[in-house]
C-alpha cells in the first residue's frame, strides 16, 4: 500500500472529489483507472513578463492486480514540461508488489510514492490546480516524491505507521521523476499518522537522502488536518537541510494553511496560503503565495477547476541567474479540465 491508497481518503473533499475515484473493473483480480489533465495557464511576472500555455499537462493509466495476499500496481504517465511540472516524458511512475500480512500490515517492494507531504502527488487528489511548490522556484523546501525501495506499513482504525529503505528519492517538483534509472545513493523514510476524534488527523514524518552527486540531506514534515461537515482545514510545516559540498550548506522552512468548503454536492471553494524561506550559503530566499480555487464537478468523471493566485518572492541565491534573482510578483491564473476513468 502507498500513501495515496492509505491516506488519500482522509483528505478528499467528499462530494466534489468522490467522482475522481473512477475504476474500470475487468474481473475479480484486475482493474484499470486513469485520468487526462488539461489546462490553460496565464502568468504575469515582474521579472519574466506575461506568458500563457495551453496543453495536456498529464495523462496517466494505472493497472491494479489483486491475488490476496499479493497485489501489484503499475502506473504509466506522460508529463508535459511546460505545464505545472518540470519533468517531461513518458514512462513508469509507479510499479510495485505488495504482500499483505494479518492485522493490516503490508510489505511493498518496487517504485512507489513518498509517504510525506499533505498535498497529493496527482491532480485527482488536489483541492486546486497547483500544488504549493508549483508557484515557487527551486529554492523551496520540498518533500520527496518517488523512490525505489522496500517499505513496511501498518494501519489500525486510529493510526498509520510506515518505514522505507530506498534509493535517494527525487524531489517533489518532478512528479514522475527519473524514468530510466535508479537514483544514485540511498535514502530512508519514516512516517506516522494518528486519527483523532472530531475529524482530526495528525501526521509526522522524516526523510534522509545520501546522494552521490548532491550530498546528504534531510527533511522533517508534519501536518494537522480537520474534516468537519462541509469544511476541510489543514496546516503543514516542513524543515530541511542539505550538505552541498565544499563547505556550502542550505536550510529551509516551508508551510501552508488551507481551507476547503464544499457548498453543494458538486461545487467547492478552496483558499490556501503557502510560504517558504531558505538560506543557501548565506543568501536568503523567501516567498508567499495566496491561491483561490473553484471546483465544479460537471459529471462524475469530469471536473472543471479554476485558480487565481498571487506570489511575492525575494531571491538572493548566488546560483540563480540574473533573470530570476531579486524581487518578483506574479499573478497566475489557470483553468483545468480533469477527466477520470
Amino acid at each position: 500500500m502507498n500513501r495515496s491508497t492509505i491516506l488519500y481518503g482522509l483528505f478528499a473533499s467528499g462530494a466534489v472529489l468522490s467522482g475522481l475515484n473512477a475504476e474500470i473493473v475487468l474481473n475479480d483480480h484486475f482493474s484499470l483507472e486513469g485520468f487526462v489533465d488539461s489546462s490553460f495557464q496565464y502568468a504575469d511576472s515582474d521579472l519574466d513578463g506575461g506568458a500563457h500555455h495551453l496543453a495536456v499537462d498529464q495523462v496517466q493509466m494505472g493497472a491494479h492486480m489483486d491475488w490476496y495476499p499479493l497485489a501489484a500496481q503499475l502506473d504509466l504517465a506522460y508529463l508535459e514540461s511546460d505545464g505545472a511540472h518540470s519533468a517531461e516524458g513518458f514512462g513508469l511512475e509507479q510499479v510495485y508488489l505488495t504482500y499483505e500480512f494479518e492485522d493490516r500490515q503490508w510489505l511493498t517492494a518496487g517504485r512507489y510514492a513518498s509517504m510525506l507531504g499533505y498535498e497529493a502527488f496527482e491532480p485527482t487528489g488536489l483541492y486546486q490546480y497547483s500544488d504549493w511548490a508549483d508557484r515557487f522556484d527551486g529554492t523551496a523546501v520540498r518533500t520527496p516524491n518517488y523512490a525505489h525501495g522496500l517499505k513496511y506499513s501498518r494501519e489500525t482504525d486510529a493510526s498509520f505507521f510506515g518505514m522505507s529503505l530506498q534509493s535517494a528519492g527525487t524531489e517533489r517538483e518532478d512528479s514522475v521523476g527519473d524514468f530510466d534509472s535508479i537514483n544514485d545513493g540511498w535514502g530512508a523514510e519514516v512516517a506516522a499518522a494518528y486519527w483523532m476524534e472530531y475529524g482530526l488527523t495528525l501526521f509526522a514524518g522524516a526523510a534522509y537522502n545520501d546522494h552521490e552527486e548532491h550530498g546528504e540531506s534531510y527533511v522533517l514534515n508534519t501536518y494537522l488536518s480537520l474534516q468537519t461537515g462541509a469544511w476541510t482545514l489543514a496546516t503543514e510545516l516542513s524543515y530541511g537541510e542539505s550538505d552541498l559540498g565544499g563547505g556550502a550548506n542550505s536550510e529551509g522552512l516551508s508551510g501552508l494553511v488551507m481551507a476547503n468548503f464544499t457548498y453543494s454536492p458538486v461545487v467547492s471553494f478552496t483558499g490556501r496560503m503557502s510560504y517558504y524561506t531558505s538560506d543557501l550559503d548565506g543568501a536568503n530566499d523567501h516567498g508567499v503565495t495566496y491561491a483561490f480555487a473553484h471546483n465544479y464537478a460537471v459529471t462524475e468523471q469530469l471536473v472543471l477547476v479554476s485558480e487565481l493566485s498571487y506570489t511575492d518572492e525575494d531571491q538572493e541565491s548566488s546560483d540563480l541567474s540574473e533573470a530570476t534573482r531579486g524581487k518578483d510578483q506574479t499573478v497566475f491564473a489557470a483553468v483545468e479540465l480533469l477527466f477520470t476513468f
